[in-house]
């Protein structure tokens, strides 16, 4: 059986976004605690627990971003369950004692989104990313309307999706939304 549909105009890629939603459970978003101490320039990088880490996982490091500032980076390679190895286009950039590590929260697209946008419908806290914006930036605007600007602790888009800081995922009993649109 077949199906008629119209599309009036001419649909573009750009036009083109996808949706979807999350609902936070009460447990710890979605990787337990776990710290590293490693050198600046290090590629290669031991952590307490690397159980729920994946290759092409986004993790903070606390301080061993330049200035010892908070930094992401991608897991690249997992050794044996505790050694973990992240890309080679960004080592440490300073030495670590102890740092936290926490992972990004990822959304699959399958393409790369030209606009990211999250809100918490609980809390009507939402954070957006734009096309132009940096890795791990986005615009913050809390209850009351006010905006701010995240330079770091925001969204890094990529080539299938996108990942959020784990400060941005769905509390206990939040409910978090979110959009993309695709295109340029």
């Amino acid at each position: 059986m077949a199906f008629d549909y119209f599309i009036e105009g001419q649909p573009k890629f750009a036009d083109l976004g996808a949706n979807g939603w999350m609902v936070g459970d009460g447990n710890a978003w979605p990787m337990p605690a776990t710290t590293l101490t490693a050198a600046a320039g290090a590629y290669q990088l031991a952590a307490a627990d690397t159980s729920k880490l994946n290759s092409t996982d986004y993790v903070e490091i606390s301080g061993a971003g330049p200035g010892g500032v908070d930094d992401y980076y991608m897991v690249n390679q997992i050794d044996s369950g505790v050694a973990w190895r992240i890309y080679q286009l960004k080592p440490l950039a300073t030495a670590v004692n102890a740092a936290n590590v926490q992972k990004y929260v990822r959304v699959m697209t399958k393409f790369r989104p030209a606009m990211v946008r999250l809100v918490n419908l609980v809390t009507s806290v939402e954070y957006e990313w734009l096309t132009g914006m940096l890795p791990n930036q986005a615009v913050k605007r809390d209850a009351a309307g006010v905006r701010s600007f995240l330079t770091s602790g925001g969204i890094i888009v990529d080539s299938c999706g996108f990942a959020f800081h784990p400060s941005m995922a769905p509390g206990a009993s939040d409910k978090l939304a979110w959009s993309v649109r695709f295109g340029t």
